[in-house]
């Protein structure tokens, strides 16, 4: 019996997920706020909440070198990973009817 805790398999994919949604809605969130501070146009601050989820791809090498440095696990690392590649998945899907119905938009205003 095992009298250590370590985080494998399931636990992996669930820390992933928590740092997905923590990941996510803090983005959004800031740019829910500073759309409502800067008065900007409804939508405008969820699209760039939204492309601002490519920025995880960064975290790629910054848990890369932690890993290197043995400053974090194995886990932590697979965790962080699948929440950076998921974050910058999701973008795609997300934004291009995002962007189509503002293409739209300004179109007509034309």
């Amino acid at each position: 019996m095992r009298t250590d805790w370590t985080v494998g398999g399931a636990a992996v994919f669930i820390v992933a997920g928590l740092l997905l949604a923590a990941s996510v809605s803090g983005k959004l969130v800031g740019t829910h706020l500073a759309a409502k501070i800067l008065k900007w146009q409804p939508g405008e601050g969820a699209l760039i909440g939204w492309l601002l989820q490519t920025k995880a791809l960064i975290m790629i090498i910054f848990v890369n070198i932690l890993l290197d440095k043995s400053l974090i696990t194995s886990e932590s690392f697979t965790a962080l990973l699948l929440m950076a590649v998921a974050s910058t998945m999701l973008t795609i899907p997300v934004v291009s009817p995002k962007l189509q119905h503002m293409k739209e938009l300004i179109f007509r205003s034309r």
